[in-house]
């Protein structure tokens, strides 16, 4: 028997679902289909974004943006779907082990 026939056959049907497979994937990225997934994969990715609150808010006061310091809140991610809603000048008052510069907020907002 001429088995060469049949590995080729089976070659080209796994072949054909894999590229069947690959064609669906990419129409569904292309049309959006994969923000539902981020979104839940999110929770096993997601990690604390202090240390880059932290950066944003010394920079703000750097340059002494005091309306974006004072009166924008910023959503704070702690850990897993723990999230927080703060300025930069209610952020000084948290205990995350970090240090943000303090800028004067009375009457900015």
């Amino acid at each position: 028997m001429d088995k060469k026939g049949i590995e080729l056959a089976t070659n080209a049907i796994v072949i054909t679902i894999i590229a069947l497979v690959l064609l669906i994937l990419l129409i569904t990225f292309l049309t959006g289909g994969f923000k539902g997934f981020k979104e839940k994969i999110s929770i096993y990715l997601s990690s604390s974004n202090v240390d880059d609150i932290k950066t944003s808010c010394n920079q703000l006061a750097l340059q002494d943006s005091k309306f974006e310091y004072c009166c924008v809140n910023k959503t704070v991610k702690l850990s897993g779907t723990q999230k927080m809603e703060l300025t930069c000048f209610q952020a000084t008052n948290q205990t995350w082990g970090i240090e943000i510069t303090k800028l004067e907020c009375s009457g900015v907002c």
